[in-house]
């Protein structure tokens, strides 16, 4: 939220939450004595922030001072979203809606309403997530739209009775669509007519053997939709080109992503901390190791065996060493090469191209080339051929 020319950064931790002075949040708790394990949701509406938890009555926040509770009308919710200038609220399958234009207000007579999601399939909503002209309900085993912009004329459906989102922290819209995770895998719900996609085929395995999916922070950074699937591993999605990475090491509790500037932050439950990532070469002081593997290739000649002459690395010139290992038909050769990168410095060179002789005389139809480097803070590599 911004008052007075102030941005506020708000977080939840333990049974607090806190605003943000700076980079400090030490010390400036708004909100405490919440119950423990229960998440806290926001929206910002009418440069106000409102938050719940599912147990406490709905609150807010409009900037240094402390929260306040929203008396207009006892209302709890677990789940809250912004649509058609209200403020929605949603606990098991009862739909609050706000006045016009007043998040504070949730009684006045033919305005402020409730109405039931589906109660008797014993299911509860997840998310509510505002999408262009709809508001989309989820539910762990399905999922609802609702249109209309006023009591007597709001309308709900059942778009999937199949699929629904079990993770209230894994939905991230995107730009004209939605991501989440589901029993089943990671989908996207599109607007633009392609409806409901199925996007973790790639990585079917891996997300079939995660154990608990009921806790599944996304979060959105660039063109990649993030996935925390436990403590030290998250999933990322480049959903320009469908093709998945792994990163190892991240303990991320929740995403946020700033929609004015796309920054990710982090927010990790093992040091009660928030993180802005991809911000400086290391990861809160430590470096950060660094692991390619190479596409298999087989050069388009994918039934004959072929022998390596030479390899060619391009990387920035940093003053470390850069190891190469490599596959021969999905097989390590058990051979390692330690490249030199540091720049010379009789040259002013910011990039160094490294040839090696380590797949001379290797024989095979598929070549995978890996990469790594645990102490550099700084490591690029541009090219490989």
């Amino acid at each position: 939220i911004t008052r007075s020319g102030t941005n506020y950064f708000l977080a939840a931790a333990g049974t607090t939450v806190y605003r943000a002075v700076g980079t400090e949040f030490q010390g400036n708790s708004i909100s405490a004595n919440l119950p423990t394990g229960n998440d806290v949701n926001f929206a910002t509406f009418n440069n106000v922030c409102y938050f719940c938890n599912g147990v406490n009555t709905l609150r807010k926040v409009a900037g240094a001072g402390a929260a306040a509770v929203v008396t207009s009308g006892t209302r709890v919710g677990g789940q809250i979203a912004v649509y058609k200038n209200r403020l929605w609220l949603a606990k098991g399958s009862t739909l609050f809606a706000s006045a016009l234009r007043n998040g504070e207000d949730w009684i006045t007579t033919e305005d402020a309403d409730a109405m039931y999601i589906n109660p008797d399939d014993g299911d509860s909503i997840t998310k509510l997530v505002a999408q262009r002209d709809r508001l989309l309900i989820f539910k762990k085993y399905g999922i609802y739209e609702l249109r209309g912009d006023r009591p007597n004329a709001y309308a709900w459906r059942q778009l999937y009775d199949s699929v629904g989102c079990v993770s209230s922290k894994s939905v991230v819209p995107i730009e004209q669509s939605v991501f989440f995770a589901a029993q089943q895998g990671v989908y996207m719900i599109d607007s633009s007519g392609r409806g409901l996609v199925l996007l973790s085929d790639k990585i079917k395995p891996t997300y079939e053997a995660i154990s608990d999916k009921t806790d599944l922070p996304g979060g959105q950074y660039k063109n990649q939709y993030w996935l925390a699937i436990n403590a030290s591993r998250s999933l990322i999605l480049n959903y320009r080109n469908n093709a998945w990475s792994d990163y190892r090491g991240l303990n991320a509790n929740v995403f946020s992503t700033n929609p004015e500037d796309g920054q990710l932050y982090m927010g990790s439950d093992s040091a009660g901390r928030v993180y802005k990532m991809d911000s400086g070469t290391t990861d809160d002081g430590a470096t950060i190791p660094f692991y390619y593997k190479s596409p298999a290739s087989d050069f388009d000649v994918p039934e004959l065996d072929k022998r390596w002459d030479k390899i060619y690395v391009q990387a920035k010139a940093t003053p470390t060493t850069l190891v190469m290992n490599q596959n021969i038909d999905f097989k390590n050769n058990g051979s390692t090469v330690n490249m030199n990168i540091t720049k010379n410095a009789t040259l002013s060179e910011t990039m160094k191209t490294i040839r090696t002789n380590y797949a001379q005389g290797s024989v095979g139809k598929y070549l995978e080339v890996i990469l790594s480097n645990t102490s550099a803070s700084d490591l690029r590599v541009y090219g490989l051929s």
